[in-house]
């Protein structure tokens, strides 16, 4: 079985002192990162290569910030989910533009729509509503127990991913 994840603090609207949560203040820096990633992205897809790859870094410590610090919030369970979205968009959109088989193209765009916003918007939806948290839903399907039961499961899968984006937008995929 997987682990239960630590309750979030309060309910909504979160208090002022959320706001300055350390995990918090690591996903505005994850924000900075990823404009900054646009930013130079015409110019340079190391660019956005680079500044992706640190948003994605901070990714990776967040949620270890929340439970060292026992910081773990409903805004800062928002803001994760949030920021992962815009951020796997901005990857699959970079990604897409620099395909040239309308197919391949289409399917990473359609993963914009289908994955990144419906899917996931979904899962918070249910979350919200069985008062679950995403990571704590579908233990019954051992697809699932294998990705997010495991953290070496799930770094596993999720580098893999974006290592594939990251591949394709700098042109290092035949």
């Amino acid at each position: 079985a997987m682990a239960p994840k630590p309750a979030q603090k309060n309910v909504w609207p979160p208090k002022a002192e959320e706001f300055l949560y350390v995990p918090n203040i690591i996903d505005y820096f994850r924000v900075v990162s990823l404009v900054y990633a646009m930013y130079g992205s015409k110019e340079s897809d190391w660019h956005f290569v680079t500044w992706y790859s640190v948003s994605y870094l901070l990714d990776a410590i967040d949620g270890e910030a929340a439970r060292y610090f026992n910081q773990c919030s409903k805004l800062g369970y928002y803001l994760d989910m949030v920021i992962d979205r815009i951020s796997s968009s901005l990857a699959l959109y970079k990604a897409a533009m620099c395909l040239h088989n309308p197919l391949l193209k289409l399917g990473l765009l359609s993963c914009i729509i289908f994955v990144e916003i419906l899917a996931h918007g979904v899962v918070m939806y249910f979350g919200e509503v069985l008062k679950k948290h995403q990571k704590e839903m579908g233990g019954e399907f051992a697809i699932v127990r294998l990705y997010l039961g495991s953290k070496m499961g799930l770094a596993f899968g999720c580098i893999c991913y974006e290592a594939m984006l990251l591949a394709i937008i700098v042109n290092m995929v035949p």
